[in-house]
């Protein structure tokens, strides 16, 4: 019995062996057989020499610009503005004229409560004491 034994283990040996040698020739044959062809190209990539230049890039948008700061000017009479003394972006100091409003009314004004005073006459002093 004990030759039956060594001769399975041996068949078992044998097949092993037998298989580990067909795998290593279907990867031999699969690489020769690779070695042949071409190397596969990207369809519709076409590839250029590396070179030094300037980048330019042009950027479109659109939305809303605001000014970081802000004030609402007003003047203490009403009238329309006639000049401005001011341009966007200028810097400006406190008590500077920004801009100037059509006088000529209140000029009438001044001129018609002048006329006025002066035909009411000198005020009464009152009763003397």
């Amino acid at each position: 019995m004990k030759t039956n034994t060594r001769t399975r283990r041996g068949l078992q040996g044998n097949w092993l062996l037998a298989g580990v040698g067909m795998v290593v020739l279907v990867i031999a044959a699969a690489l020769w057989l690779n070695q042949g062809a071409a190397p596969a190209k990207a369809a519709g990539v076409a590839t250029v020499a590396v070179t030094r230049g300037d980048v330019s890039a042009t950027v479109y948008g659109s939305g809303m610009i605001e000014a970081e700061q802000a004030l609402d000017v007003g003047f203490q009479t009403g009238g329309s503005v006639v000049e401005v003394l001011v341009s966007e972006g200028d810097v400006v100091t406190v008590g500077q004229a920004l801009a100037r409003l059509d006088t000529r009314q209140l000029e009438i004004q001044v001129t018609n409560a002048e006329a006025g005073s002066i035909s009411a006459g000198p005020s009464d002093p009152g009763p003397a004491g």
